[in-house]
């Protein structure tokens, strides 16, 4: 058997397929990230002459394409989907890891503080 490539020296080695998955990882979450911010700024594009259960609709609809979304670029640095799924739809309190909290910058990015 070969050895394996490493994008580092000896001593904390990276798998050079390793190093380049990360780089595309990071290289897919920066376009997607673009995404997410306008899908973000979306409710306040829509017009005033939407019914309280059309924006409630809308919302939805944001958070879902918004999921399926950042499941296409999901990796263990987020931590676990399920919960943060679970998190997004209301059902489940605020994980305190930074995995989470990472997940959570990318889902809100963009986005109005809440006032």
């Amino acid at each position: 058997m070969a050895p394996s490539l490493s994008a580092a020296g000896a001593g904390g080695a990276v798998p050079m397929a390793a190093a380049a998955s990360d780089e595309a990882l990071a290289l897919a979450r920066l376009r997607l990230r673009q995404e997410i911010e306008f899908l973000n700024r979306l409710p306040r594009l829509l017009g005033p002459g939407l019914s309280e259960g059309q924006r409630e609709t809308a919302a939805r609809q944001v958070r879902e394409i918004k999921l399926r979304l950042m499941a296409s670029v999901w990796a263990d640095d987020w931590g676990d989907p399920d919960s943060f799924r679970l998190w997004a739809e209301g059902g489940a309190a605020a994980d305190d890891s930074d995995a989470f909290d990472s997940a959570k910058a990318f889902y809100e990015a963009g986005a109005e503080p809440a006032s």
